[in-house]
């Protein structure tokens, strides 16, 4: 898709992104914006930060990238961070640009047992690739690339029909889905329905009824991570809300949930004097 004939150029990315994609592509590398970056510039919003992928590996984006021309002035600090899914994590005058390698994702994908399909025949390598990455992420609205180099967007989950329809789906189907990610994956659902005004497909919200005491599994930390972020950004309201309406407030607020509960009887209280 022509990102130019969706708002969307060059000039909207930020620049410590910017730098990492043209000093990536001058190392002999592919290098592409993915995920809510793109969703939030499709939204006419302000991304709190930009992700890239590459095909180099992490250790070719510290090594190689960081030995070409003058990119070591332009990449102040760069370090590999995380065990279970590890990314680069790029500093340039104080922002920070995350950088996931196609070659981890290829390697978490194995490791979940995510069905592998062979190329077709004829197919492009490059789509084929860009096609397997995208099939291991979450949601579709966070499933687009983008080549600001050629304003090119490449989607390959009906992302584009989701995001005009303000509607959140899961790329692989929910039920799977959602038990794959043993329940996290249900809180991100609802944060990002509650900060973007997102409805559900029906396949997505019968499986977060179904499968909502899934989170109950999650450790404290990670449930702590993902409440922190449902109750930031202006969505505190909208969060709790749908937390309600998917019985998980009882469960991860429940001192909330009684005081929620509690001015709703009084509130019919009153309406039926």
């Amino acid at each position: 898709i022509d990102s130019r004939n969706l708002g969307l150029t060059r000039s909207m990315v930020s620049i410590p992104a910017s730098v990492v994609l043209r000093n990536l592509r001058a190392a002999g590398f592919e290098a592409y914006l993915v995920g809510g970056c793109i969703r939030d510039l499709l939204l006419n919003k302000v991304p709190k930060d930009f992700d890239v992928i590459t095909t180099a590996s992490l250790k070719q984006v510290i090594s190689n990238v960081l030995s070409h021309f003058s990119v070591k002035k332009k990449f102040q600090r760069a370090i590999i961070v995380g065990k279970r899914f590890p990314i680069c994590r790029v500093i340039i005058k104080g922002c920070l640009v995350e950088v996931s390698s196609f070659e981890t994702v290829a390697v978490k994908s194995k490791s979940k047992q995510v069905d592998i399909f062979e190329m077709p025949k004829g197919c492009n390598p490059r789509d084929f690739a860009r096609w397997k990455n995208c099939m291991s992420r979450d949601f579709t609205v966070n499933s687009l690339f983008f080549d600001p180099a050629v304003n090119v967007i490449f989607d390959y989950t009906n992302a584009m029909a989701d995001l005009r329809s303000l509607k959140l789906s899961t790329v692989i189907p929910a039920q799977r889905s959602f038990k794959e990610d043993e329940g996290s994956r249900i809180l991100r659902g609802l944060r990002l329905a509650a900060r973007l005004n997102l409805s559900f497909s029906k396949e997505t919200e019968v499986a977060l009824y179904s499968l909502s005491s899934l989170v109950a599994n999650l450790s404290t930390s990670r449930i702590g991570l993902e409440m922190n972020n449902m109750l930031s950004y202006g969505a505190a309201e909208p969060s709790l809300l749908l937390l309600k309406r998917f019985n998980l407030l009882e469960i991860l607020l429940p001192f909330h949930a009684a005081y929620i509960s509690e001015q709703v009887d009084n509130q019919l209280g009153i309406r039926s004097l």
